[in-house]
């Protein structure tokens, strides 16, 4: 309260509320953050929303030692990063490696490594994929196709494998 003199009377302040430059910067972050909050939620929960497919991944693995082959556990878990993708389903078959090559006169040579060193093998896993345009997306969003190379983790090794074939096995999700 403020004294007039003029009056001699008691008048009360208005407050005054000014906005600057500033304050409408924060107010128009705030909004975007909120904004941006919003779109991330929708759009993840219609990428998780999404109908998952039973799928049979096939993939090789080149050149690796013999020796972690004996590591590579039957109904083990998979996961691609840090996301399980599904599971070994039999035992990979194995093969010597070989090497593509060619001789002096250009035509190519096959040659196998010798016993006990190193070996190509293939496997199935069967997972749960989104499908996605004709082809397969993991949950997380990491895309797979035949060709494709990724580093698959298993309980007791990690393999970089080439994805060979890629169908549905089964029924939707």
């Amino acid at each position: 309260m403020k004294y007039d003199e003029s009056t001699g009377t008691a008048r009360s302040e208005k407050s005054k509320v000014r906005f600057g430059a500033a304050d409408i910067v924060i107010i128009l972050l705030l909004l975007i953050s909120v904004a941006s909050v919003v779109i991330r939620s929708v759009s993840d929960s219609n990428v998780f929303s999404r109908k998952t497919d039973k799928c049979r991944l096939e993939f090789t693995a080149s050149e690796i030692r013999y020796t972690t082959y004996d590591a590579i556990e039957t109904d083990t878990d998979v996961y691609l990063g840090d996301e399980l993708i599904g599971k070994l389903s039999s035992q990979p078959a194995y093969s010597p490696a070989v090497l593509h090559t060619t001789g002096d006169d250009g035509a190519p040579i096959d040659v196998h490594y010798p016993e006990n060193t190193l070996i190509d093998i293939s496997g199935i896993i069967e997972c749960d994929l989104v499908s996605n345009d004709g082809g397969y997306v993991t949950p997380d969003g990491v895309h797979l196709a035949p060709g494709c190379t990724v580093t698959l983790r298993l309980r007791t090794v990690d393999l970089t494998v080439t994805v060979t074939k890629l169908a549905p096995s089964g029924t939707a999700k």
